[in-house]
C-alpha cells in the first residue's frame, strides 16, 4: 500500500503462439510498438507468449520473473497414425530423425517403422514402482539445444530410454536394449568359419557404482543425482571388487523420474559387469542378423551350447 493504494504485481497474458509455419505477427505488439514490431514479424517456427506486466516501481523490485510449464513438440505417433503430444521416447526419436527444420530430414521411406512402433509400445508398459503406483518404462522430457550437434543431441533423445538408433540395411532402426526371444538362427559350426578373438572388460570398465544426473521436477527442475546401488545400502559389487571403488557419472538430460533414472543406472552398472566381446567371421547366410538380435551360439571353441 502506499498513499491509501493497494498495488498489485500482475501479469496479463496478450497472446500465445505455437510456432507454427503459417503464424502470423502478434497485433498486441504490433499496436504497442509498430516501428519495430510489423507485421513481417512473424516468429514462424518459435514458440513465444506476449505478456503485459502490471507494477509500481516504487514498490516492486523489478520485473518478475515468469516461468512457463509447457507440453512440447506435437509429435508423429506411428502406431495409429496420428500427430499428438507425447512424451514417449520412440516417438520423439522418430519426430528428431525426420523434422527437416531441427532434426536429420530423413525421410519416412528411410524408417524402420516396426522397430519404432517395437521402442514405443515397450517405452509405454507400466511397471511397477515404490512410491506412486505403477508408471510408464520409459518418458522423455526436456528440451533441445539446436546449437549442439546432431550427434549430441540422438545421444541424449536415446538416453531416456537406454535406445540406440542404428543405421541397417539402407533403413534407420531404433535398438532398445531389453529382454527378447532368440533370434531364429543359430551360430554354430554350420556358418562359423575363421579365428575367434574374446575380449572382457578391465577393472576400469566394470562399474560398482553408477551415478545418474536427471531432471527433478519436484525440486523445480533442477539437475538431481540418484545412484545405484542406494547410498547406505549393501553394495555386493563393490565386495566382488574387494573395496575397490569404481564409479561412473551419466546425465539422463531429458528423464524427469527418479525411478526411471535409477532403473537406467541399474541396467548400465550390470551391463558393465557382464560383457564379454567375441569377434569371430561367419557366412554370408548370417546377414540376415541385426544389430540387437539374441543369438544362441553353440561351438567347441568357447564350450558354448546355445549361449546367448
Amino acid at each position: 500500500k502506499m498513499g491509501g493504494t493497494t498495488y498489485v504485481n500482475f501479469a496479463i497474458l496478450e497472446g500465445e503462439h505455437l510456432g507454427s509455419s503459417t503464424q502470423t505477427t502478434d497485433a498486441a505488439i504490433t499496436a504497442k510498438f509498430p516501428s519495430v514490431w510489423t507485421v513481417n514479424h512473424r516468429g514462424r517456427g518459435i514458440a513465444y507468449l506476449v505478456m503485459r506486466l502490471v507494477y509500481h516501481e516504487d514498490v516492486f523490485s523489478g520485473v518478475p520473473n515468469i516461468t512457463v510449464k509447457v507440453q512440447g513438440q506435437v509429435v508423429w505417433d506411428v502406431r495409429d497414425s496420428t500427430w499428438k503430444y507425447s512424451d514417449n521416447p520412440a516417438l520423439c526419436i522418430y519426430d528428431w530423425l525426420t523434422s527437416p527444420i531441427y532434426g536429420l530430414g530423413v525421410l519416412a521411406a528411410e524408417i524402420d517403422t516396426a522397430s519404432f512402433i517395437a521402442g514405443a509400445n515397450y517405452s509405454d508398459e507400466l511397471i511397477a514402482v515404490p512410491v506412486g503406483g505403477p508408471q510408464k518404462r520409459f518418458t522423455c522430457n526436456g528440451a533441445l539445444d539446436t546449437n549442439r550437434t546432431p550427434k549430441d543431441n540422438l545421444a541424449a533423445l536415446c538416453s531416456s530410454c537406454r535406445g540406440n538408433v542404428v543405421y541397417e540395411g539402407g533403413k534407420f532402426r531404433l535398438v532398445i536394449r531389453r529382454a527378447l526371444t532368440f533370434a531364429t538362427i543359430t551360430l554354430d559350426n554350420t556358418n562359423i568359419i575363421g579365428d575367434w578373438n574374446f575380449s572382457a572388460p578391465g577393472v576400469r570398465e566394470s562399474m560398482n557404482l553408477i551415478r545418474a544426473r536427471y531432471v527433478d521436477p519436484t525440486r523445480n527442475y533442477q539437475v538431481d543425482t540418484v545412484q545405484f546401488p542406494d547410498a547406505g545400502a549393501a553394495n555386493t559389487y563393490l565386495t566382488d571388487d574387494n573395496g575397490f571403488e569404481n564409479t561412473q557419472d551419466v546425465d539422463l538430460p531429458l528423464t524427469n523420474n527418479r525411478y526411471m533414472a535409477t532403473q537406467i543406472g541399474m541396467v548400465l552398472l550390470k551391463e558393465s559387469r557382464s560383457g564379454i566381446g567375441v569377434q569371430v567371421t561367419c557366412k554370408e547366410t548370417v546377414l540376415q542378423l541385426q544389430v540387437g538380435d539374441i543369438v544362441p551360439v553353440t561351438h567347441e571353441t568357447p564350450g558354448w551350447t546355445a549361449k546367448p
